[in-house]
């Protein structure tokens, strides 16, 4: 299915991309000539929201029963449909590729351990990244930008404008008290450095979420059970939760304190929970007799299966209804001048292997699938539009498509290319676009750490997601 990742303008496009002798043309032209910026974008502004995870099969029933009125306001005045990833729907990777336009092979993140050959544990950084992201395209179209928490992106790169990296939201205290061993923060969390002390009031420690906070996700009237006492019960409600919430208030916290301060060309924001609950709760939430089987096989208190989905059955569904108001509240922060991406690195479904032994992290556990979630809305988008589920985007679609709206040039050495059956006539009559050869050429890798000090919690988070033993 990989070949239709490489999309081609149909005939309402511009015609330049149509025949090889033209497009070669262009491509020599800005390899001699080099980059024109003379010329002005359209002045639109875009928010992209990466919900990790995000699938359909969760949105459609929840959009019925009009839980989730942001989303599915954006469905119904927007274009939405299936976003595909690629197998090994690794987040590093994925997400890395939403954000270049390229695939894992050129832009070199490869898993979620650079050393992951020789057994080590040593996560990949943003130096390590051998390409352009969107948060360097920004600075060199003379645009400004500001992204939050995405994927592989300490030590935060300088740009024009600001980033919170994925690693902000580590908190040494929380993570002594679990006894992980964690340094002091290191450099680098935020660019510029000195926005640590100033974000500082709107970030969530992870130990300080109560069974108070964890209420609106849980049922559970007795938290003195003693099926908590099981780790593999426990880690995922008295661990994995407490993160995945702190985390992802935090980031839209921040958004809230940035955006009202400053609009910014293009805002990135990555929300995991979507994720994360899939792979804690989906077990409880399914009609078959996957949860029996578990309970049966990891004996774990069978007797009590009909306690176990009251507790956690509505898990998943809950936590999209709090991502839900997170968009809205991300929605309350643009104007009318902004495009709206929401797009996930890959969809959830049952876990695949029945047989497999489940280490703590699978016991409960979905599994990833290819079939993802976009969603765009706002000017120039198409309303009410599907996109063909015959012939869908592909993760590497999203950054030649955003570069479209924002009427920047288009990067020939791009896997992708822009999603044009999401854009509306009017937008299409206007759609002239530019093309370069590569952003890369003034992209330059910042040094790689000696050392990361936040591995050890990182390490702890994957294993809790069921990543590695």
């Amino acid at each position: 299915m990989e070949g239709k990742g490489r999309r081609r303008f149909n005939a309402a496009s511009v015609a330049v991309w149509a025949g090889p002798i033209v497009l070669l043309v262009v491509v020599a032209a800005f390899i001699f000539a080099g980059r024109s910026t003379q010329e002005q974008g359209t002045g639109t502004r875009v928010l992209v929201i990466g919900l990790d995870g995000l699938e359909w099969d969760i949105l459609n029933p929840l959009f019925d029963q009009g839980k989730l009125p942001n989303l599915e306001r954006m469905v119904r005045e927007g274009t939405s449909g299936i976003l595909m990833s690629r197998s090994i729907t690794n987040s590093p990777v994925i997400w890395t590729t939403i954000a270049t336009g390229k695939k894992r092979e050129r832009h070199g993140i490869t898993g979620f351990f650079s050393d992951e050959g020789t057994g080590g544990h040593t996560p990949w950084v943003s130096a390590d990244r051998k390409v352009a992201a969107l948060w360097n395209m920004m600075g060199m179209e003379d645009r400004t930008v500001c992204s939050l928490g995405w994927w592989v992106s300490w030590p935060a790169e300088e740009v024009n404008g600001v980033v919170v990296s994925a690693f902000a939201p580590y908190d040494p205290v929380a993570y002594h008290k679990r006894g992980v061993h964690a340094e002091n923060p290191p450099e680098g969390l935020t660019y510029p450095e000195s926005l640590v002390e100033e974000i500082a009031p709107y970030m969530v420690r992870a130990d300080s979420v109560t069974h108070e906070d964890l209420a609106r996700f849980v049922d559970v009237d007795n938290w003195n059970h003693v099926m908590f006492q099981f780790e593999r019960v426990g880690q995922g409600v008295d661990y994995v939760l407490p993160w995945t919430y702190a985390t992802d208030l935090s980031y839209v916290q921040i958004a809230e304190y940035l955006l009202n301060k400053r609009r910014y060309d293009l805002s990135m924001i990555y929300i995991q929970g979507t994720d994360t609950v899939g792979h804690r709760f989906w077990s409880f939430r399914e009609e078959s007799n996957v949860l029996h089987d578990t309970l049966v096989r990891y004996n774990l208190m069978l007797e009590e299966e009909a306690t176990y989905r009251r507790y956690f059955g509505h898990t998943i569904d809950n936590y999209y209804i709090f991502t839900d108001e997170l968009v809205g509240r991300l929605l309350a922060l643009i104007d009318e001048n902004t495009v709206v991406i929401v797009c996930s690195d890959h969809g959830f479904g049952p876990f695949l292997e029945p047989e497999a032994e489940r280490w703590v992290g699978h016991t409960f556990a979905g599994n990833h699938r290819d079939d993802g979630t976009i969603i765009m809305w706002g000017p120039g988008i198409r309303k009410g539009k599907h996109l063909s589920d015959e012939n869908p985007p592909y993760i590497w679609d999203v950054t030649p498509t955003i570069l479209a709206i924002m009427g920047l040039p288009l990067a020939v050495d791009m896997d992708g290319s822009p999603i044009t059956d999401a854009f509306d006539a009017r937008f299409m009559q206007n759609f002239r676009p530019r093309f370069v050869a590569t952003y890369d050429v003034n992209y330059k890798a910042g040094e790689r750490p000696a050392s990361v000090p936040m591995s050890a919690e990182y390490e702890e988070r994957l294993r809790s997601l069921g990543y590695i033993q």
